[in-house]
Parts: C-alpha cells; structure tokens; sequence
C-alpha cells in the first residue's frame, strides 16, 4: 500500500494533477507536525523527569562494577552512608559507614571542573622548561 501511495504521489506530481500535489503536501505537513510533535514530547519528559529527580533526598556517591551485571553503590540516605550490593535481580544492604569514615573531599574536587586556560598554560610552562 505504501508503494502504490508513494507511486500515486510521483505520477501525480509528474502529471501535475491537483489532487495528488495537495496529497503530497499533506503527507509532508502530516510528517513535520509528527516531527515536531516527538521533539516538544521528548522535551516534555525530560524536563519532567529532571525536576522529579533535583530535589530527591539520596544520592548514589560513588558506583563501581565488580562484573556483569553486578555492582557495588556507596549511596547517602539523608545523613547516612550506605554500601550495597545491586545485582539484576536482588540490592542487598552490605554495610551502614559513619560520615567520618568517608573522605568526600575527593568527590566534591571531580565535580569541579578546571578550566582550559589552566591546562594550557601549564603546557605552555611545560615546554618552554624543556626547551630551556
């Protein structure tokens, strides 16, 4: 059916017959209102799903993958820091850590972000000391 509409369409446009072109333009519209349609829905749901997440209480600290399908989270409930296990079809709780156990200094320095400017300077020094 779709090859007999697009065939209709082409010959219709090669006859200049009215009615087709009017298809054939209607078919485009239909297609850019559908395009549009999916860009302001999918930016919809985005924005929805990050405001439901910004004001959420826990936060996963760090995540490492100990195999397939299988990894360990250091998550902060509130004031608490908990290590868990998170597999496909099980979290297990493996151990409850203090505050004072944890050295968030090294998290709170990844999120910084240095800028180029220092990074090139710093080659720049670099080499110039090793042209000297």
């Amino acid at each position: 059916m779709m090859y007999q509409l697009q065939f209709s369409i082409l010959t219709g446009i090669k006859d200049g017959s009215t009615s087709n072109i009017f298809g054939a333009i209607g078919i485009i519209a239909l297609f850019v209102v559908i395009l549009f349609g999916a860009y302001f829905t999918t930016k919809f749901v985005a924005n929805h799903q990050t405001s439901r997440l910004k004001n959420n209480h826990i936060k996963i600290i760090e995540a490492i993958q100990v195999g397939p399908g299988k990894t360990v989270q250091l998550i902060k409930a509130g004031e608490d820091f908990l290590l868990i296990g998170v597999t496909k079809d099980h979290i297990t709780s493996l151990k409850s850590i203090s505050k004072d156990e944890i050295d968030l200094t090294i998290q709170e320095n990844q999120g910084k972000s240095i800028p180029f400017s220092q990074y090139l300077s710093a080659f720049k020094n670099k080499k110039n000391k090793g042209n000297e």
